[in-house]
Parts: C-alpha cells; structure tokens; sequence
C-alpha cells in the first residue's frame, strides 16, 4: 500500500468496517487478508483538469497469498466534484461509489476500468483525490488502498474572460500599428533605422582591387643616325703682298730698293 493509498485509508469515514459489520469483527484476521494487493492508475488528455473534462481509471486487484478469496470486494470511492460515467459491468454503482465483486484464486489477478468526469473545483483546493480499496470478504475491513491526486482549475469568470481578450486585442492593435510605422520610415529614403538595425549591419565589403590589363607599349621608332656636326672651314686670309695698296711714290720707292 502506497503512503498516499495508507493516507486516504485513514482519512475514509466509516470505510474501515463494511456496512453494517459489528465494532468487534475490527480486529478479527480475515483469510487472505495479508495477500490482497490493489493498484489505481489514472489517465487524463490534460495534465490539469476542468469542469467536464474525463478521467479514466484503471484498477488492478491480485491475491498474491495462498488461499483463495471467493467474494473479494473492490470498492472505489470518488471525490465530490466527480460524477460515475463509465465502468466495468457487474459493479454496485452508489453516489460517490463503485464497487465490483471478485472471485480470487491464489496468485490470480484482475483488472476494472472506470471513468469519471470532473464537475467542480473542491472548495479548499484543487486536488480531489480518488481512492479504491480492497477486502478479502464483504464483512471484512478494508485491507489495501491505493489512491490517485488530479489537479484540476476552475474556469475564468466570463467577465475576467472578456477583459483578457480586450487587452489582447489593443496590444495587438498597438503592436500593428508600431510595425506599419516603422516600416513607412524604413521605405522613405534615407529613413532612419534602429540603433540595434545601425549596430548590427554588417559593413559593406570593400571591392577588390583589380589590376590593370597590360596596354602594349609600342616600340619608339629608330632615330636617324646624328648627322656630323659640321665644322666651318678657315679660309685663310689673302697673304699680305709687300706693297699692295702702296702709294705709287713708295711702290716706286720700293722697287728701286730692290
């Protein structure tokens, strides 16, 4: 038996004596009480639950001991805030309980499966619990439990409902229209970005520098040999004759010399 089962077996009223069984018959051993072992499991579309919402439960019953239990009885006890849907056929169905009678051999098991729905929120909490237990005899007390702990929320005032929407939809209004304006600046030219937008642009690559084509250079045309610099002639002078330009009386003078 599970801490949680132990627990909810203490806190059941009246659960620990069937209806209708004498104060005395408590402390009595029953037969194959010490073998009787139960086990809950429950199942939900939701980790939390609401009001409407179904839960499926599975309950595993073995008689690990070694004698039989002709009449077992396995009694599942539900939470006020839970309604009976569905079960295994053969079983007691009472407000708040079901109940199945089992024929147990030695080493035998067997299995029950019930759904229930959710209806409200239990006043003081959110965890309704689900308990099954287990006698070896309708007259014997209960003798292995096991229980299983839902969470389950209220639903929202529709007025709290309302006020949701009605912020949410002016914060997308808001939002909108931010976006549409931002995006018109964007578009003008030369509109101004954001400082995240100016940070986190990345800097133009510089081009890459290409190199000229080789131009063919044309070869320079031969130049013309340099002519000989050419060096005037001397012209010698006309040699003085002995007395060229002489006045007769002297020619005649130096020619009588000679």
């Amino acid at each position: 038996m599970s801490a949680l089962g132990l627990a909810a077996l203490i806190a059941l009223p009246g659960a620990h004596l069937a209806p209708g069984q004498p104060a005395k018959a408590a402390g009595e051993v029953v037969a194959g009480a010490d073998g009787l072992h139960v086990d809950l499991e429950a199942h939900t579309d939701q980790e939390r639950a609401e009001p409407g919402d179904r839960i499926r439960y599975t309950v595993r019953v073995r008689n690990s001991g070694t004698e039989a239990l002709p009449d077992a009885r396995v009694v599942q006890f539900l939470p006020s805030t839970m309604r009976y849907v569905s079960g295994t056929g053969g079983a007691d169905v009472e407000e708040g309980r079901v109940t199945w009678s089992r024929s147990l051999d030695p080493g035998e098991r067997t299995s029950m499966r019930v759904t229930g729905e959710v209806t409200g929120v239990r006043d003081g909490g959110e965890h309704p619990v689900t308990t099954v237990c287990a006698r070896p005899g309708p007259e014997a007390v209960l003798v292995s439990c096991d229980a299983a702990l839902h969470r389950v929320h209220g639903a929202l005032p529709l007025v709290w409902v309302v006020t949701a929407l009605a912020f949410a939809a002016s914060v997308a209004l808001c939002v909108g229209g931010l976006v549409r304006h931002r995006s018109t600046l964007d578009q003008q030219p030369g509109g101004p970005g954001t400082v995240s937008e100016r940070e986190s642009a990345p800097e133009p690559a510089p081009a890459p520098v290409r190199e000229p084509a080789p131009v063919a250079v044309a070869e320079p045309a031969p130049r013309p040999a340099p002519e000989p610099e050419r060096v005037p002639e001397t012209v010698a002078g006309p040699v003085p004759v002995p007395g060229a330009g002489a006045s007769r009386e002297r020619v005649a003078e130096l020619d009588g010399r000679t």
